[in-house]
């Protein structure tokens, strides 16, 4: 997925319109009845309209292509997907406490 991405992105044409928040506007090549599209990208968040970056975690071909304009490495922006589990007290060690013993409860109280 990414080698085709990388292929459509030198068709593209990128237009920086906020620099200070590295946001950018890239527009696609015409091929047939597609492209022709103006896709918003924000680098800093990680954000393209067109959400190939967000769901596949990957850069897609409009951040591709403006990597290629300003001569950035794009591997730097690959992010991993973010776990969706709640921790719970068994994340979090206590200093001073080995794991799997007990905190005090009431299995350490009988006699």
């Amino acid at each position: 997925m990414l080698n085709r991405w990388k292929e459509r992105a030198s068709g593209h044409h990128v237009k920086l319109f906020d620099r200070d928040n590295w946001v950018f506007t890239v527009t696609t090549m015409k091929r047939g009845q597609k492209g022709g599209n103006e896709q918003i990208v924000r680098l800093m968040e990680g954000i393209c309209t067109c959400n190939k970056w967000q769901t596949f975690h990957i850069p897609c071909s409009h951040v591709l292509a403006y990597c290629a304009k300003q001569n950035l490495e794009y591997k730097c922006l690959v992010r991993r997907k973010k776990g969706t589990r709640y921790k719970n007290e068994m994340d979090f060690q206590v200093s001073g406490r080995n794991k799997g013993t007990s905190s005090g409860g009431a299995s350490s109280r009988i006699p």
